[in-house]
């Protein structure tokens, strides 16, 4: 066992008293190198961020959690359990608050995905080595007709100033060393990054009510859909809803010729994950599709607002699944086109 001096286990019992500052998380990163640390030490590994509880590493084996209160950044690995792998320091915006519009030098908070990444070569030198371009505004975001754009997670040349709070004009940003390795645990369009103004923290035994409620209204939206009833149907849906370029009134117009043609319709979820942010989900699970006269098999995703106790549908995204041929060999315009 390595033998820590006195002087050194004192320092470290002080900053540890003090909590989880930016100065103790940084210095943490340092000791865990030394084999002298671990996260374990820091964290209660039964307390789990509410955002994640329930998410599938199917859907993704890594999220990341961004704390604009802590100026961190905090890499989970999805097991069992959600893990701590890692924690960075990070600026975000220099104005306070949720993003609204463009030019407010804001952060958005909410659940989002890396779209699209970007290399050294294509940036400015004040974005460092690595970019990855984030897709806000999202489906909630526009629900409450926010906009603006270009909030991306990106690295800084400048190696002092990812430690500089709130000090961007909307990005996160980090220092290069940390983007290197961060970028290890990102796939575009699947890694989540969730960013919350507080992280807040539940014990396992405190999330069942979530998922269970979650849970029912999945089953009862199949139930629904496999029955062909058009209206019961269509009161998972918001009436905001607006997906394939439809919106709740063409998406009703649309399922209702669908449930015509078909006589039956089976249809089976697999890998349930679901992301959390207040009252806004993101809920992602493989579907198979089956009735008499067509079936696919892909992954959905829903968007799904909490509102008065009641959820509702306000997108949904589709996409077949690698190397699973759609009935008849369809191509994907002939799947839109028939559909689901």
């Amino acid at each position: 066992m390595r033998e820590i001096k006195y002087p050194v286990l004192v320092f470290i019992i002080i900053l540890m008293s003090f909590g989880l500052s930016k100065e103790s998380a940084i210095l943490s990163q340092e000791l865990k190198k030394v084999g002298l640390i671990n996260y374990g030490d820091l964290y209660n590994i039964d307390r789990i961020p509410y955002n994640l509880m329930f998410m599938n590493r199917d859907d993704s084996p890594y999220a990341i959690l961004a704390e604009k209160s802590s100026q961190m950044l905090y890499l989970y690995s999805i097991e069992d359990k959600p893990r701590l792998l890692n924690i960075y320091s990070c600026s975000t915006g220099r104005v306070t608050g949720n993003k609204k519009e463009i030019g407010d030098h804001k952060t958005p908070e909410g659940i989002y995905y890396f779209e699209e990444i970007k290399e050294d070569e294509e940036l400015p030198e004040e974005y460092g080595v690595r970019a990855f371009v984030m897709n806000y505004p999202n489906k909630f975001d526009r629900l409450e007709q926010k906009n603006g754009y270009g909030i991306w997670l990106h690295a800084t040349d400048e190696p002092d100033r990812a430690k500089l709070s709130n000090n961007t004009k909307g990005c996160i940003i980090v220092n290069n060393e940390d983007m290197i390795d961060l970028s290890n645990y990102i796939s575009l369009n699947k890694t989540p990054i969730i960013i919350e103004k507080e992280i807040v923290y539940l014990y396992h035994e405190q999330t069942s009510d979530y998922k269970n409620e979650v849970k029912m209204f999945i089953n009862k939206w199949l139930e629904n859909w496999e029955n062909r009833d058009i209206n019961e149907y269509m009161e998972n849906y918001s009436e905001y809803f607006y997906s394939q370029k439809k919106n709740w009134k063409k998406w009703r117009n649309y399922k209702r010729e669908l449930f015509n043609r078909y006589s039956w319709i089976n249809v089976e979820v697999d890998d349930l994950s679901i992301l959390i942010k207040e009252n806004n989900y993101v809920i992602n699970f493989k579907q198979k599709f089956i009735s008499d006269q067509y079936s696919d098999q892909g992954v959905k995703k829903l968007y799904i607002c909490k509102n008065n106790g009641e959820f509702k549908i306000i997108g949904e995204e589709w996409k077949p699944c690698p190397d699973v041929p759609i009935f008849a060999e369809r191509n994907e315009e002939e799947v839109m086109s028939n559909g689901r």
